[in-house]
């Protein structure tokens, strides 16, 4: 099941398996599982044999339709340590 699981991950994306979205999240292989094998395992029991394969989750990035870029580059970041 691991091996199907790296295959299904890196050979195609989510919308083969008529999913909404493109990024492969830990829920959503958690539902192809249920899905393909009929089986629900818990999100940590699928991101360790990923790890272990050298693959990591993608994760929705949230940002602001209204969020304004020059404002975000005028304000100083304090990188300096003491």
């Amino acid at each position: 099941m691991a091996q199907w699981l790296y295959n299904a991950v890196t050979m195609g994306n989510s919308k083969q398996y008529h999913f909404d979205f493109c990024l492969w999240s830990l829920r959503t292989m958690q539902c192809l599982l249920k899905q393909q094998f009929g089986i629900s395992v818990h999100v940590s029991t699928i991101s360790r044999p990923l790890h272990s394969m050298g693959l990591s989750p993608q994760r929705f990035i949230h940002k602001s339709y209204k969020q304004n870029q020059k404002k975000n580059k005028t304000i100083p970041r304090n990188v300096s340590s003491p």
